[in-house]
């Protein structure tokens, strides 16, 4: 428990500072920031879009490696008991 507290903690700090900056900042600049925050492509090209898909694909491929294929590897190595994991 203290450990998910010590991980929320810091972001909602973050997070309050940077509506605070936010809320007191011009208004284009308001909208760029939130744009880039969001991750607009607007005003991109296919170029762009061309450079960042192979990052993008290789990115996909390791969530699913790690999320379909490291758990049945750890389960070859471990067993099906899942007590020790989850000790509730």
């Amino acid at each position: 428990m203290a450990a998910i507290l010590g991980d929320v903690a810091p972001s909602t700090l973050l997070g309050s500072i940077q509506s605070i900056l936010l809320l007191f900042s011009e208004e284009s600049r308001t909208q760029s920031v939130l744009n880039w925050l969001v991750g607009s492509l607007n005003g991109r090209g296919w170029r762009e879009v061309a450079i960042a898909a192979p990052c993008i694909l290789v990115a996909l491929s390791l969530v699913g490696f790690v999320g379909l294929v490291v758990p049945h590897g750890v389960r070859l190595l471990v067993g099906k008991t899942t007590d020790w994991c989850c000790p509730i």
